[in-house]
């Protein structure tokens, strides 16, 4: 893709943008089941991550989402780390949608332990200007 390039000379600012999260922010308490965590709603999660920032940043094409896993001592709802990202990916897909720009999100999970310097989930929104 190529730069447009303005009447003045200059090339709009496009870029990406990485959130580095661990998965405390993605979960809460479950109220019927003590000791237990779930999913946070998704637009929680993004009030939480202040998320609704990143709508206001024009010319933004990509923004990743790493989330590490720190959640290894607490009682989850199966799948509890997994429910709320993918939800964060819709939620930024409706923002997006609302202000009149197409987008669409990636997600990938580690099936391994790997390298621990790598995220255990990654998603990836592709916002078109």
């Amino acid at each position: 893709m190529q730069n447009e390039v303005l009447a003045n000379g200059q090339i709009p600012a496009k870029g990406n943008f990485t959130l580095s999260i661990d998965c405390d922010g993605l979960l809460m308490p479950d109220p019927n089941r003590p000791g237990i965590f779930k999913s946070k709603p998704a637009a929680e999660a993004a009030l939480y991550f202040r998320l609704e920032t990143l709508l206001t940043v024009p010319m933004i094409q990509q923004i990743k989402v790493k989330c590490f896993h720190v959640c290894g001592e607490v009682g989850l709802d199966e799948g509890a780390c997994l429910v709320t990202p993918w939800g964060i990916g819709d939620w930024f897909v409706d923002q997006y949608r609302q202000a009149g720009k197409s987008a669409y999100y990636e997600k990938w999970t580690r099936d391994s332990a790997g390298d621990w310097n790598d995220p255990d989930i990654l998603l990836t929104l592709f916002i078109d200007q």
